[in-house]
């Protein structure tokens, strides 16, 4: 009966063990995945819903402060949008972010904006 126990206790360890060496197999594997960065958007309001979900998703959504997602922003924006926004970029704060992001869905995030380019 001990024998018995002791072979349902060891066949247990391995199963456990199994499993951490597979979790570890996976996190490896995630990690040498390349890090997903958003596209760069310079106004095309056709470009404009996919490029916010990509940011919102990789940036927005990450927990970071106002001052490091406007760096972001900055970053992933270019041509007439990054024009638009130049005067946004000099505060560094949750307003200044929020500012920016109503002037972009404004401007470029409007059903009827999208319409007129089609």
């Amino acid at each position: 009966m001990q024998r018995q126990q002791c072979n349902v206790v060891q066949s247990t360890a391995l199963s456990e063990v199994s499993h951490l060496a597979q979790a570890v197999q996976d996190s490896t594997a995630l990690n040498r995945l390349p890090v997903p960065d958003p596209t760069v958007f310079n106004g095309d309001p056709i470009q404009f819903v996919d490029w916010e979900a990509s940011f919102m998703s990789l940036i927005d959504k990450k927990g970071i402060s106002a001052t490091d997602k406007l760096y972001y922003l900055k970053k992933y924006v270019s041509g007439s949008a990054h024009m638009y926004l130049e005067g946004t970029f000099y505060q560094n704060d949750e307003e200044a972010y929020k500012d920016a992001w109503d002037k972009l869905n404004q401007r470029y995030g409007q059903p009827f904006v999208i319409q007129r380019v089609f």
